[in-house]
């Protein structure tokens, strides 16, 4: 259950089977929310079976909820803590003995990454650059993949690799130190780490007008490239003028980074209502490209540097991944930092004998796709763009279970031939969209074989009752097929997905009651 009080406008909203990208909102409004307590606080609501003590520091070991980087570092945040972060031998030889005495062998997220500039590793949770480390045999690799985590090696140590920020894993919450200012590591820290000639340099910057501006190219979702922008004491772009979005513009024209970035613009709170998520505030000011905004499905608010002509606004799937703008904050927003727990301060990590792990916080919730054939054939391109257009993802098949899925939809639709999956091969090798390396396959007999000389995207077709892959070039027109993930919270819930997919992509539908009278609330 997910209950919000939502204390700038004094209303309700009550949702019992809230989906993750709902409760999202949670931490995403830390402006209206207000202080929440900590878990080591009196008021707090998690007991302490999974939390150890090191130092000064209490820590907190998420041993079976997973989440990507980005919602691992809300979680923490919202129990008044951060991901963790291991400036000492001393601190990870306590996180490998703690997981080691709870017969774990899990890996788990730490805040390090170097999203910010792509060169400079640091820990994002204090603003920090990494000076100690542990990095295992051939790590960090030269690659897209920039978030840090822990691999836990029974018998040896706890190592650490680069992997990609959006993949699941367990986490480590650290508790906030007393010093720290602020969630988000301190403004301070944030602002000498830019000042900081060594990696200032990386760092896209721009000021006008009172706002300093950054973009990151890294592409991700609306909601993740909010949080990301929070992680660094900044939020998503607001654009309230038209002299400001022409400054803009000439900023991101003249740096030439890319044409097509997020803005903090979204409809998402009440599905009609354009607003900066930041703030709250109603979008006054717009740059809407002719015929936008768009389908219901599109809440989101994209950038669209168009050379010569300006700058315009499109409305987008918030699940798209772009790069995207942040700006300096229109609000400072303060909480208490958390205590450390009642035994006061300890100058060394004791290790407690966990016997048996609980759960005791994690919500049970399981992730299901649902997917939408399209019915006009096209280049793989366009079938990227038009999925995305629908708020919608091009289809990956990583499993048997989604192959089976996929293979489910295609039988039940009287389109024959073959359909365009997001797989395409880089220098041989095979990925899907979002750069995952193909693993599962179910490759026709003698394929792929790059018959043509330029077969470099992946096709599934129906074969008897079941589907096969094979290569085909990417200019050739087959009908896309699209997916979006849906977070569910019990089998009745993915029964009651599973039922509608021949009616997916309609307007995402949340529980809300908003009583004028602001005397009570109804479910």
């Amino acid at each position: 259950m997910c209950l919000y009080i939502f204390r700038r406008f004094k209303q309700i909203y009550k949702n019992k089977m809230c989906r993750w990208w709902v409760c999202s909102l949670l931490f995403l409004f830390p402006l209206v929310l207000g202080d929440a307590p900590s878990v080591f606080d009196p008021a707090g609501v998690v007991p302490l079976e999974k939390c150890e003590k090191c130092g000064n520091k209490n820590y907190y070991f998420s041993y079976k909820f997973k989440a990507n980087y980005f919602h691992a570092d809300q979680i923490c945040r919202d129990m008044n803590m951060t991901l963790v972060t291991i400036p000492s031998k001393e601190v990870n030889d306590f996180l490998y003995t703690t997981v080691l005495s709870a017969n774990g062998e899990i890996n788990f997220w730490t805040s390090g990454t170097n999203l910010v500039d792509k060169v400079s590793w640091m820990w994002m949770s204090n603003a920090q650059p990494i000076t100690y480390s542990n990095w295992n045999v051939g790590q960090p690799t030269a690659s897209a993949y920039r978030c840090l985590l822990g691999q836990m090696i029974r018998g040896k140590d706890f190592l650490w690799m680069n992997v990609d920020c959006n993949g699941l894993y367990n986490f480590v919450c650290e508790s906030i130190e007393p010093a720290a200012s602020s969630k988000t590591g301190g403004s301070e820290n944030w602002a000498k780490l830019f000042a900081d000639p060594s990696v200032s340099p990386n760092f896209p910057l721009f000021n006008y007008n009172k706002k300093s501006y950054y973009v990151n190219t890294q592409a991700m979702s609306f909601l993740d490239a909010n949080r990301f922008c929070r992680m660094i004491n900044m939020e998503l772009v607001s654009i309230e003028s038209d002299a400001e979005n022409t400054w803009v513009y000439r900023w991101l024209r003249n740096i030439n980074l890319g044409t097509t970035y997020w803005s903090g613009g979204t409809n998402l709170i009440n599905g009609f209502d354009w607003i900066w998520f930041s703030s709250g505030r109603k979008v006054v000011f717009t740059k809407w490209m002719k015929g936008q905004p768009a389908t219901i499905n599109q809440r989101c608010i994209q950038l669209i540097v168009n050379k010569g002509l300006g700058m315009e606004w499109v409305s987008l799937g918030c699940e798209v991944l772009l790069p995207f703008v942040c700006q300096s904050p229109t609000d400072k927003i303060t909480r208490r930092p958390a205590t450390v727990g009642p035994n006061g301060n300890s100058g060394s990590c004791e290790v407690k004998e966990v016997k048996e792990v609980k759960e005791v916080i994690s919500p049970v919730v399981n992730t299901y796709h649902t997917y939408k054939v399209l019915t006009t054939p096209v280049h793989y391109k366009q079938a990227v763009a038009a999925c995305e257009a629908a708020g919608m993802s091009l289809v990956s098949i990583q499993s048997k279970e989604k192959s089976d899925s996929v293979t489910s939809k295609l039988q039940k639709i009287s389109q024959t031939g073959a359909f365009w999956t997001s797989g395409h091969k880089i220098d041989n090798k095979w990925f899907w969209l979002k750069g995952e390396p193909i693993t599962f396959t179910n490759w026709n007999d003698g394929e792929p074989n790059n018959k043509r000389g330029n077969e470099n995207c992946l096709t599934v077709f129906k074969s008897g009752t079941g589907s096969l892959w094979n290569d085909d070039p990417c200019d050739f027109k087959f009908i896309p097929v699209c997916e979006i993930a849906v977070t569910v919270q019990n089998e009745e819930s993915r029964e009651k997905i599973i039922a509608s997919q021949n009616e997916c992509c309609k307007a995402p539908v949340v529980n809300v009651f908003v009583d004028r009278d602001q005397d009570n609330y109804v479910e």
